[in-house]
């Protein structure tokens, strides 16, 4: 295991699914999130968000589907 980021403030929703603030070395304040399976990035402040009741977030996501018989690839 190693040490990656000493978060100053961090959400941690579910495992592989948190966020954080933390100080680079420059000292900027910086934010990080980590959606699990998700490419495009997710903003601190909407994953923050999630921990007040009845709060959803929608992440669109393409979708690919392989059909070997025929030869193609298609996106959703």
């Amino acid at each position: 295991m190693k040490l990656e980021y000493n978060f100053i403030e961090g959400t941690f929703l579910a495992p592989k699914v948190y966020g954080g603030l933390y100080f680079d070395n420059n000292k900027e304040l910086k934010s990080i999130t980590k959606v699990k399976s998700y490419k495009n990035k997710v903003d601190y402040n909407s994953l923050n968000s999630l921990l007040n009741k009845d709060k959803s977030l929608s992440l669109p996501q393409i979708k690919w589907f392989k059909n070997i018989k025929e030869g193609n690839i298609k996106f959703d």
